[in-house]
């Protein structure tokens, strides 16, 4: 994560870069999200929301 600062508007901001991993079962779909933490990957289960 990253903080930046829009001149523009005159207001900091955080930036950060994710993927969402999805992996198709035969029966079933399991969702990660991965990110890079100080030159380290870290990844975390994520939920699939149906409507």
């Amino acid at each position: 994560m990253s903080s930046n600062y829009d001149p523009l508007t005159n207001k900091h901001y955080y930036e950060s870069n994710i993927n969402v991993i999805i992996l198709f079962g035969l029966t079933e779909l399991k969702t990660y999200v991965t990110w890079n933490e100080a030159g380290i990957n870290k990844r975390s289960e994520a939920s699939i929301v149906y409507d």
